[in-house]
């Protein structure tokens, strides 16, 4: 099977998506049942879609490193970018 991460990275990204649902779930039992203004929900919506930008950077970062170093390890002469820019 073919995969684009490793058991470590797949692991990685478990523990900090576990994380994430837990702080979610924790910081909402703490403040009991309230009703969420409009303002509160926007603010998480922002923290929640940058956290996933940010995870998305990290992992192009990691996959754009990782094709570099396999292209030096094989020199195959066809030029080929397997889809990953530089």
């Amino acid at each position: 099977m073919n995969t684009v991460g490793t058991p470590l990275l797949w692991g990685g990204f478990a523990v900090v998506v576990t994380i994430m649902l837990a702080i979610d779930l924790l910081l909402q039992g703490r403040r009991g049942a309230h009703a969420m203004t409009m303002k509160q929900a926007a603010a998480w919506s922002l923290v929640w879609v940058t956290l996933s930008l940010l995870f998305n950077a990290a992992f192009w970062w990691y996959l754009r490193s990782a094709n570099r170093r396999s292209r030096r390890c094989r020199s195959t002469g066809t030029g080929l970018s397997h889809g990953l820019s530089d």
